[in-house]
């Protein structure tokens, strides 16, 4: 729609040329619907008033209510552009009985005026909410009047009317107006980490890794990715995986600070051969413990022992502990080969460390003390009689089926392996006051 439905003095005897240049410059409005009544669609734009208004604001965008008289209607909103373009209005003549596809007669033409301004709906709309409620089953019942406020407020008595429906639409339904663009593409070099040459990234090259993480319950691989056996028989680390296999050969299941104390290799080997000989499992009975490929804990009752156990103590416990309590990521189970963080490390300092343990130790002694109040190991790590004695409790006497939870044991036993170790810690926790009352009173 253009203003021209308003314009005056238009020689309407020209047959072409220029326009007048006395007259103004017209502004167009794209209309993003068909026009049939010009008076409504003017109404919907606010009237000539509101569109002078805006049309004078160079910084204003138009309006358009599809319900002007609904004051829930959202807007939508066109933007201004500049242009040069021309108004022309094309006289053509067809033939009552001529049919649709017969081209048109053309008469004449006419330049009605010049544009250097149209406002153009680029745009979405607003979510729309209708002032209804549902009446029966087949109908809405309009209930605009009912919540408008009234124009002049004689007194407060319509807050009294219960009766009023609730209506409090948002302001806003989507905060996103304009159409976002997303274009497919092919994966190129880059996306799969070789960058090209002289190419510029803002986000770091990603780092390979051939590491298969699954969750419990999923299948189990029988063998790891080709990449991750050639990385580890490469000439670097072709020496460190002889012994990793072996060690996996022994006990199909650990930790990474239990195989890194077993092999003795440092973490930053450990994390290019463990993917080579197991894969990592997030949930379960065995979270973050490593596992032989081919090897299902899910189904192989004897994995039991290795299954993972979480022990926390309160606060409380802690009184006489000099050591610094560290987070969990300083726990056994994250292992440490640097001398520098051996201390933070330690699953638990020994009262009288057994011969050859070392503060890297992912074992747990009955005279272990430990210095975080949240710590992990496996059930097999725990070297203590009557734990091991409770895990074996069981045997020929497991679950038909193995828990996400709790495993091949039940939950009780857990508990009962918990509390026992809890008592052993305070126990040597008074062993340790006792002891450090005696030097202090020396």
């Amino acid at each position: 729609m253009s203003a021209r439905n308003r314009l005056e003095n238009v020689d309407t005897n020209a047959s072409g040329g220029v326009p007048d240049p006395s007259r103004s410059q017209l502004i167009a409005i794209q209309y993003p619907a068909v026009v049939v009544n010009t008076d409504r669609a003017i109404t919907t734009l606010g009237g000539l008033q509101q569109i002078a208004s805006t049309v004078k604001d160079t910084h204003r965008r138009m309006e358009i209510k599809f319900r002007p008289e609904d004051p829930f209607c959202h807007s939508l909103l066109a933007d201004r552009e500049e242009t040069s373009s021309l108004l022309i209005k094309i006289r053509t003549r067809r033939p009552k009985n001529s049919p649709k596809s017969t081209a048109p007669e053309f008469l004449n033409f006419e330049i009605v005026g010049s544009l250097d301004t149209q406002f153009v709906v680029s745009t979405l709309s607003d979510f729309q909410y209708l002032p209804v409620v549902r009446q029966t089953e087949d109908g809405y019942q309009d209930i605009l009047q009912e919540i408008t406020l009234p124009a002049e407020l004689a007194s407060p008595s319509f807050l009294a009317n219960k009766s009023t429906p609730m209506f409090l639409p948002p302001p806003i339904f989507s905060r996103i107006g304009r159409v976002q663009k997303g274009f497919l593409r092919s994966i190129t070099a880059s996306d799969s980490g070789d960058r090209a040459i002289g190419q510029i990234s803002t986000t770091r090259r990603p780092r390979p890794s051939h590491a298969m993480s699954l969750t419990f319950g999923a299948p189990i691989p029988n063998e790891p990715h080709e990449a991750a056996v050639k990385v580890a028989n490469s000439k670097l680390y072709a020496e460190n995986y002889a012994p990793l296999k072996l060690a996996f050969d022994e006990r199909p299941i650990w930790s990474r600070c239990a195989i890194g104390h077993r092999t003795q290799l440092s973490l930053s080997k450990l994390k290019v051969l463990l993917p080579a000989v197991a894969y990592y499992v997030t949930s379960g009975p065995w979270r973050t413990l490593w596992i032989r490929f081919g090897f299902d804990p899910t189904t192989e009752k004897s994995a039991k022992k290795y299954q993972k156990i979480d022990f926390r103590l309160k606060s409380e416990d802690f009184s006489a502990i000099r050591t610094k309590i560290t987070g969990i990521r300083h726990t056994p189970n994250h292992y440490s080969h640097s001398s520098r963080s051996r201390q933070a490390t330690t699953g638990g300092s020994s009262l009288d460390s057994a011969p050859g343990d070392d503060d890297n130790s992912p074992f747990f002694h009955p005279d272990s003390i430990p210095n975080q109040k949240f710590f992990l190991y496996q059930l097999c790590d725990v070297l203590m009689d009557h734990v091991l004695e409770l895990v074996s409790m069981n045997e020929g006497h497991e679950p038909a089926k193995c828990d996400s939870v709790s495993g091949w044991l039940d939950m009780r036993t857990l508990d009962l392996i918990r509390a026992y170790v809890h008592a052993r810690i305070k126990e040597n926790l008074a062993k340790q006051r006792l002891a450090a009352a005696t030097s202090s009173g020396e």
